[in-house]
């Protein structure tokens, strides 16, 4: 392989990776037939804000893990396309977090925005959470404690952040981040992102998924293009002319 071609094809993968990570969280990425997960349709605890938060973070720090545990093999490896196994690892990860996004309560969002907004909002609490101290589990609310209390919501010491019981709807009685919470999440976020994460935090999880919808569908348009399925030419004239400005318009290095 030419220094050029070797070039192009470290940075072809680099670039797919970063669109793959995309598909995950914006869960755009189908489901194979006979894809086996151990439990897809486990559902997040919601009957208090104890259960409420531990799930939320349970589920998007295993999201997370799975995800990225996917990323240096792939990198050090030689194959250009992910493996099977790979592919399942994205999967899981995308059951993972639609569980978790199931913490909040998205009732006043518009039906429109609801799928992007919801991961979006889902990965801002949760690099804010990996930022602030939070309470022994046992000291946060339990169904019990909660049945006891007038008050049906909890907030985080210190915080804004508020878990409330559901009132109506076909959620009523379930306890969730509230719309008043995920509306501020992204000032709690501007006011957060410049602290230290705290051990095992899910590290640049918002910066990972933040990427242009133009530069996703140009990277999408590339993999298809070069996938040996639609390919009439040899792969190393087919991955450099994927690149060039002719095709995607992503020919120079940023």
């Amino acid at each position: 392989m030419t220094t050029k071609t070797h070039r192009l094809f470290f940075i072809f993968k680099q670039r797919l990776l970063s669109t793959l990570l995309v598909l995950v969280v914006l869960q755009l990425w189908v489901m194979p037939a006979g894809a086996v997960e151990q439990n897809p349709l486990k559902p997040i605890d919601t009957s208090s804000p104890r259960a409420t938060l531990q799930g939320f973070l349970e589920f998007m720090n295993e999201g997370y893990k799975t995800g990225v545990g996917l990323i240096q093999p792939y990198l050090d490896s030689s194959n250009l396309y992910l493996t099977p196994e790979q592919i399942a690892s994205m999967h899981d990860t995308l059951h993972l977090q639609a569980s978790a996004q199931r913490a909040l309560d998205l009732s006043q969002l518009p039906p429109a925005i609801v799928h992007e907004s919801s991961r979006r909002l889902a990965i801002q609490l949760k690099e804010v959470l990996d930022r602030i101290d939070l309470l022994p589990i046992e000291l946060i609310p339990d169904a019990q404690m909660m049945a006891k209390t007038e008050f049906k919501r909890w907030t985080i010491p210190g915080t804004e952040i508020q878990i409330a019981e559901v009132k109506t709807g076909p959620r009523a009685g379930e306890y969730l981040f509230t719309p008043e919470t995920l509306n501020r999440l992204p000032e709690f976020y501007a006011k957060v992102r410049n602290l230290p994460y705290k051990p095992d935090s899910s590290v640049g999880w918002y910066d990972l998924s933040t990427y242009s919808s133009i530069g996703v569908m140009m990277a999408l348009h590339c993999i298809e293009s070069c996938h040996p399925a639609g390919c009439s030419i040899s792969p190393s004239i087919e991955l450099e002319s994927c690149f060039s400005t002719s095709r995607c318009g992503v020919g120079s290095e940023s």
